[in-house]
């Protein structure tokens, strides 16, 4: 309900042609429209109608305000057929992921009589909670509405809001607390299988999902951030996103040649296991790095200024983000038989 920017503020009149919708029934009504702040405007519509009884004024006058947070609130007075009704309501409207709305509308007529309603949302990831309610009568119970579902998508089981258009479950793999968002709305948070589920997409359409790489440990790679699905009337989609650990290998190599120790300096170590090799260069000091190195036992080669000399390394296995293996030792003695 935000108000756009304006070069002026004039009132803005149009005249719609008379409507007939019976031959005895017609109605007639100038409109204007003005903003009084970025935030506020008035409005307002004078006509008049006949409805068989003879041709009655009616005016429409009104000021909305939009307080920010999707929060707006509006007094409107409506006097037709001889009868003066004002009516003031506020709302918040219900966000697109987890969150609450209300919307809260009370009548007071020319009798002084006062009517009105009143209603309550929360909405979470697995649900819809809403309360109906007349606050000017207490003998009206109050109404309440529960809705929620369950999805199955890519071997995740999830509870879900009602499903009424298309989903998606996006899934960090085993990243917890990433945000997630569909078109700039912050749907919510991954759990701890790095899995969200996002409801109510539009069918056959093209819906932007992102994730908030923020979130994401430093450790991690990550490939892509955004996502453009258009998944089938009430179907679903599963939208990975390529994120995976980064898992580094350091320590140094020294060459035992003859009776003394050498330390390849600026060599290269190459570690080979069935068709895949893996090489690093080597430091001033024989230090080696690598990353995402699978676990397991290699075939090693140092090769140096002084020539090649070759051993066995394992690389054990495990969830750390860092290991150190310290110094290892390759000699170039030839086995005695």
């Amino acid at each position: 309900m935000s108000q756009p920017d304006f070069l002026s503020q004039a009132a803005i009149a149009t005249l719609p042609l008379a409507v007939f919708s019976q031959a005895d029934t017609d109605s007639v009504s100038l409109l204007s429209n003005l903003p009084i702040a970025r935030r506020a405007s008035l409005f307002l519509s004078v006509g008049s109608a006949n409805q068989g009884q003879g041709r009655k004024p009616q005016v429409f006058a009104g000021l909305s305000y939009f307080f920010g947070g999707s929060t707006a609130g509006s007094i409107t007075v409506d006097h037709s057929d001889g009868r003066t009704q004002t009516v003031t309501e506020v709302n918040k409207t219900l966000p697109v992921g987890t969150g609450f709305g209300y919307r809260f509308q009370t009548a007071m007529a020319n009798g002084g009589e006062h009517i009105g309603s009143g209603m309550v949302q929360y909405q979470t990831d697995f649900g819809r909670y809403e309360v109906d309610f007349d606050p000017f009568h207490a003998s009206t119970r109050p109404t309440l509405t529960a809705s929620g579902g369950v999805v199955y998508e890519s071997g995740a089981f999830m509870p879900a809001r009602p499903v009424q258009d298309s989903f998606a479950l996006v899934r960090v793999p085993g990243v917890e607390g990433v945000r997630v968002y569909s078109s700039n709305n912050l749907i919510g948070r991954t759990d701890s299988n790095g899995d969200v589920l996002v409801p109510n997409l539009l069918p056959y359409y093209g819906n932007r999902l992102s994730i908030d790489d923020r979130d994401i440990p430093m450790n991690y790679a990550v490939q892509d951030v955004e996502k453009t699905i258009a998944p089938p009337y009430r179907g679903g989609a599963f939208v990975p996103f390529g994120v995976h650990q980064i898992r580094t290998v350091t320590g140094s190599v020294r060459v035992h040649a003859g009776q003394a120790d050498v330390i390849p300096t600026f060599g290269e170590l190459t570690l080979a296991a069935g068709d895949k090799s893996y090489e690093s260069p080597l430091g001033r000091g024989g230090e080696f790095y690598f990353e995402n190195i699978p676990a397991g036992t290699y075939e090693a080669a140092v090769d140096y200024h002084d020539g090649t000399c070759r051993f066995r390394l394992e690389i054990p296995g495990g969830t750390d983000a860092v290991v150190k293996l310290g110094q290892r030792i390759c000699s170039n003695e030839a086995p005695k038989s």
